[in-house]
């Protein structure tokens, strides 16, 4: 009887151990999932940020093009010419004056430009859209254009606009 009691009693302390050693082993076991988890959300974080890096640096490139396609202020002496050329081979007659210039901090910068013009509805959308094209960035901010019912089919208008400039201090980055 004795011996039956110990054995009664080892089973229930090996029982005991088991059931302790069970509840351990399933501890560790979620313990091990959330960091198998955790590892995965970082693996990934780790390859997007390979990923940005890499997007970057070839949006890098293309920004220094960019950059290096926009003219400096003093590169713009011909603007007023190109534009004028261009309403002169669109039969517009145009009126052309410089406005102020952007804070030195807007990146890119710009100079606003305004313009009177006058000429007949197709050569002046011809205009505007040579304009557009022309090898300057150019945004145009208002157009007023008005028919002038004592000449048919006639415009006449203002417009007001900017086109953008590299800054000063881009000057020497952008060859880099």
């Amino acid at each position: 009887m004795r011996h039956l009691i110990i054995s009664v009693g080892g089973v229930i302390v090996l029982g005991g151990l088991l059931f302790l050693v069970k509840a351990d082993i399933i501890k560790h076991t979620q313990i091990t999932q959330k960091l198998k988890e955790e590892l995965a959300v970082r693996n990934q974080a780790a390859e997007s940020l390979i990923g940005l890096k890499t997007d970057s640096e070839k949006a890098s490139e293309y920004l220094r093009i960019l950059k290096n396609r926009l003219p400096l202020k003093d590169e713009l002496i011909n603007f007023p010419k190109e534009i004028i050329n261009l309403a002169n081979r669109n039969n517009v007659d145009l009126g052309f004056t410089f406005g102020s210039e952007s804070s030195p901090e807007e990146n890119p910068g710009n100079l606003s430009f305004s313009m009177t013009l006058s000429g007949n509805y197709d050569n002046t959308i011809k205009f505007l859209e040579a304009t557009e094209k022309s090898r300057y960035f150019v945004e145009f901010e208002t157009i007023n254009l008005v028919r002038n019912d004592s000449v048919k089919d006639t415009l006449t208008g203002n417009l007001s606009g900017r086109v953008f400039i590299r800054n000063e201090a881009e000057k020497n980055s952008a060859k880099e």
